[in-house]
């Protein structure tokens, strides 16, 4: 079995000390693949071209993240500077593909014709979307597409993400379920998410393998009798502060519990995480508020070892978010044997089962009920640590044994055709096909540069229709007929 592993994020991220959720999925992706001996080889996008990595750096580069991020070892690394080979003078070209074939490198083309029969893999949702190449490595390659789908939260909670992000997503997901052979998925939930914005779209259903996350080594045998840096009673939020996270409702509930002292005293709250966006109505009430200060502590760039230890002696982990894609945080405190509230969300009911304790989204006075309990009552505490002491968390041995049993059976009968049509269809598809939105389809066609210079646009805003009818590209005349079905 060949692997073809997309290591864009990894080459972007050499510098982030702190990994990402998504970050530790692509990492452990990468670092299974070389250490079961497959053949693997590294792509990487530079300035929308996929190019080959050298073997070797590719390795390095895995190793480097893997040691940094999951093993937590201080390590260097000495970058290189990658370049883009001039794809059209490679003979192996063909004429049917020839216009699909400017984001593929010389030495790519080279790869992929040499090691035929390959998987093409992306775990980190980094450049998903470029179809052009999909069609190349399905057409010389003869290749599986890979994806792994982590959330839809920029589809399903835009409010949460910046504009952009809502969009590209959109495109991201629209791809996979377009041109991939198998969508790894971390739950039902998320299946079920893609599925419902695949009959929104008119796209069929795509094969998913559903695989849960596993827990990492360091929460398997860990050592929790060394003091925490937070001395007392606290509880502990562990994510970064952004809006969909709900840190408000917490930050509420402390200043009520203080106001009204309705605790001799009052446990502090821990907020572990990187400052995010739309986050000024928290991270304010938290420098602003009184009653929060010496109760409510803000703490970043902590250590494996640090966090672990404050999750493992508090009174229990809190997770208020809105959505999520799965949630670590919660499992690895499960594993832990550490009490959790959280939010009564569908995908925590699947990964918490009846573990946790759950508590409706905005109802603040629950929440705050539930936290003084656990505060107060060490019998109520006991009892919930006990029943997660006999459950066993997902492990990335099993995850990976379950990824490979199911490539090697899926092998022989499971292959996606990739056309020119469907490539086509997709490009022109992500034009918004309104004239309300005439601007945003000049970003979004990204096949025609001409677009771009004054005259062009001109002409495109005053008649849409007649601007793509008139064109010599079929693509674009095919985004004509759709605009004049909507007249």
């Amino acid at each position: 079995m060949i692997f073809f592993y997309d290591i864009t994020r990894f080459i972007a991220r050499l510098d982030e000390n702190t990994p990402t959720g998504i970050d530790r999925v692509d990492i452990h992706y990468a670092k299974s693949i070389l250490d079961s001996k497959k053949e693997i080889y590294y792509l990487t996008i530079i300035k929308g071209v996929f190019c080959a990595v050298e073997k070797k750096y590719g390795d390095s580069i895995v190793k480097y993240l893997y040691d940094k991020w999951i093993l937590s070892k201080k390590v260097s690394f000495q970058k290189k500077t990658l370049s883009i080979n001039d794809a059209s003078k490679v003979p192996l070209i063909k004429k049917t593909i020839g216009r699909f074939a400017k984001c593929i490198d010389k030495n790519v083309f080279e790869l992929i014709t040499k090691k035929p029969n390959g998987c093409y893999v992306n775990i980190s949702h980094y450049g998903v979307g470029k179809v052009e190449a999909y069609y190349v490595f399905k057409t010389l390659g003869k290749m599986k597409l890979i994806f792994f789908l982590h959330d839809l939260i920029p589809i399903d909670f835009p409010e949460h993400v910046n504009e952009p992000d809502e969009e590209q997503h959109k495109i991201r997901v629209k791809a996979m379920a377009l041109f991939a052979d198998i969508i790894i998925v971390n739950s039902q939930f998320t299946q079920k998410r893609l599925y419902n914005f695949c009959d929104k779209q008119n796209i069929t259903r795509p094969k998913c393998l559903i695989n849960k996350i596993g827990i990492e080594d360091r929460f398997l045998d860990v050592d929790i009798s060394n003091k925490p840096i937070v001395q007392g009673d606290y509880f502990i939020y562990v994510s970064t502060i952004e809006s969909r996270k709900n840190h408000i409702l917490l930050l509420n509930v402390w200043r009520d519990m203080i106001e009204k002292n309705k605790l001799a005293s009052i446990p502090k709250l821990i907020f572990v995480g990187k400052n995010g966006w739309k986050n000024d109505s928290a991270m304010y009430m938290m420098n602003r508020c009184p009653y929060l200060q010496n109760h409510v502590f803000h703490l970043q760039g902590l250590s494996d070892n640090e966090l672990i230890q404050l999750v493992a002696n508090s009174t229990a982990l809190l997770f208020p978010s809105f959505t999520e894609g799965w949630g670590m945080p919660l499992v690895e405190a499960i594993e832990l044997n550490t009490p959790v509230i959280c939010s009564a969300i569908e995908i925590f009911h699947e990964a918490g089962k009846d573990l946790l304790t759950y508590v409706p989204l905005i109802e603040s006075l629950g929440w705050q009920n539930e936290i003084l309990k656990f505060a107060s009552d060490k019998r109520y505490r006991a009892s919930k640590i006990e029943k997660m002491k006999a459950y066993k968390m997902p492990r990335w041995d099993t995850h990976f044994e379950t990824f490979y049993n199911y490539l090697s059976e899926k092998s022989s009968n499971y292959n996606k055709t990739v056309t020119q049509e469907m490539v086509e269809n997709f490009r022109a598809s992500l034009v918004v096909s309104n004239k309300a939105n005439a601007d945003k389809a000049i970003d979004a066609v990204t096949i025609d540069k001409r677009m771009r210079r004054s005259k062009l646009i001109r002409k495109f805003k005053t008649d849409p229709v007649k601007f793509f009818m008139d064109s010599k590209n079929p693509i674009l005349r095919f985004i004509g007929k759709r605009l004049q079905k909507l007249n």
